[in-house]
């Protein structure tokens, strides 16, 4: 004889909202609702920021650094533009108070490009 084994609906929905022991369906949703108010509220702050983009590009296998922001100083881009390494214009850029917040890379016929984003607080 074989045990069949059976998982209520609740569990299932409970444990998939990260609320494991839930006694409703009412008690899940209002769990998220307070969790995600939360990361809303936490995430937000009067910190302004400035942004930066640094473009690693590899056509026709020569490489080429630049740098471009308002707010980034023509040394940092001089320092960038004669890099013989991504980790090296990357180390020029985070030295200087900026933070890499993202990447995108693109292709193209004969090369690609890295564009790397940076974001520096405001004082």
């Amino acid at each position: 004889m074989q045990k069949k084994y059976s998982i209520s609906l609740l569990f299932v929905m409970s444990f998939f909202y990260g609320t494991l022991f839930a006694h409703n369906e009412k008690e899940i949703f209002n769990t998220q609702q307070t969790s995600i108010k939360n990361s809303i509220t936490s995430d937000y702050s009067d910190d302004k920021f400035t942004y930066a983009e640094l473009v690693f590009q590899r056509a026709l296998g020569q490489d080429k650094f630049w740098v471009t922001g308002i707010n980034v100083s023509k040394e940092i881009g001089t320092a960038v533009s004669v890099s013989k390494y991504r980790d090296e214009a990357i180390e020029i850029i985070g030295k200087n108070g900026w933070e890499m917040v993202s990447t995108l890379i693109r292709n193209f016929d004969g090369g690609f490009e890295i564009f790397y984003y940076f974001k520096k607080k405001i004082i």
